[in-house]
């Protein structure tokens, strides 16, 4: 899969499939996360010493950490476990990775996450069905359900809002104020 898509040119892709399979981990830390492991759970933001008892959240930051070192980092279903305060802090660190020339590939079916962290998307099942660097693209959305985002800006926009596409929900709330006005 990774091959297919590194075909493509993005900086932050997301996939869509069918089916996800999580990568397993030996139960040594210390041939998990190989490349400067301090630095790597500091900016992964995991606080672990062993990889007993994961919880989903520490699952997700553990893909980050173990992949810090790669040129391209694939994590599956990344979005598992975390809160919207460490969404937010993860979107900073993709655009920092990215300007390394780092590719980040991130493998999900929750597209409301997907939205919001990446410039590209692809439909992949066992090949790239469809891929776009817009999320506002109608096509896209033959294969997958509508982002909340997306729908409420296409609904205001037919109703006459002229609202900016965006998925920043704060960028959002911004340009309907500003329309109030």
């Amino acid at each position: 899969m990774v091959e297919d898509i590194l075909k493509l040119d993005f900086d932050i892709i997301g996939v869509i499939t069918p089916r996800i399979n999580l990568p397993s981990y030996p139960k040594d830390l210390s041939k998990v996360i190989t490349y400067k492991p301090e630095d790597s759970m500091k900016i992964a933001g995991l606080d672990i010493k062993d990889l007993d008892n994961l919880s989903t959240k520490e699952f997700s930051k553990l893909q980050l950490a173990s992949s810090l070192g790669n040129e391209v980092i694939v994590l599956y279903d990344f979005s598992k476990g975390l809160n919207r305060k460490d969404l937010n802090y993860f979107k900073i660190i993709f655009k920092r990775i990215v300007k390394h020339n780092r590719k980040i590939i991130l493998v999900s079916r929750d597209l409301d996450f997907l939205a919001m962290m990446c410039d590209h998307f692809a439909i992949y099942t066992n090949r790239i069905i469809y891929a776009t660097d817009n999320i506002f693209d109608d096509h896209l959305y033959d294969y997958v359900d509508m982002p909340k985002i997306v729908k409420f800006i296409k609904y205001a926009n037919s109703k006459g809002a002229n609202l900016n596409e965006t998925t920043d929900i704060n960028e959002l709330m911004k340009d309907i104020y500003r329309r109030l006005q």
